[in-house]
């Protein structure tokens, strides 16, 4: 799966990436739950008559990584942070023919869970990630 996106923050320096440049990054996820929201109002007369109003519908991905570390780590957190204006970004899933969506970070967080490897003073920790996107317009 591949992300495409444009840096703006938390700029990996050491893989020379620089501000306002578009990066795609290759990421392996443990998990891409898919979900759907329904926006719609619903009217039921007396008489038992139901009439719904339908306004949207939005698909929700929850995302999980593998554990990751060094550039893989940075080029993440880089991609999260650069993305939590609610700037749109393109993903592909994998899928074969290549499909860009549009998407945009959901919610006001990501998370990064740490795996302490003991007695290399935290060198070759690992980092699980997790977000939340939806599909844009």
């Amino acid at each position: 799966m591949r992300l495409r996106y444009v840096a703006k923050r938390s700029i990996n320096t050491t893989d020379s990436h620089a501000v306002d440049t578009e990066y795609t990054i290759t990421i392996v996820l443990t998990k891409l739950d898919r979900s759907r929201r329904r926006t719609a109002k619903a009217i039921t007369a007396l008489g038992g008559y139901r009439q719904t109003t339908y306004q949207r519908g939005e698909t929700f991905y929850q995302c999980e990584t593998v554990p990751v570390t060094g550039e893989d780590y940075r080029n993440l957190q880089e991609f999260l942070d650069s993305m939590e204006d609610g700037t749109n970004f393109q993903f592909d899933n994998g899928a074969s023919p290549t499909v860009w969506k549009s998407m945009q970070l959901e919610g006001s967080s990501y998370s990064e869970n740490r795996r302490v490897r003991l007695g290399d003073g935290g060198f070759e920790d690992k980092f699980v990630m997790r977000w939340k996107m939806r599909e844009s317009f």
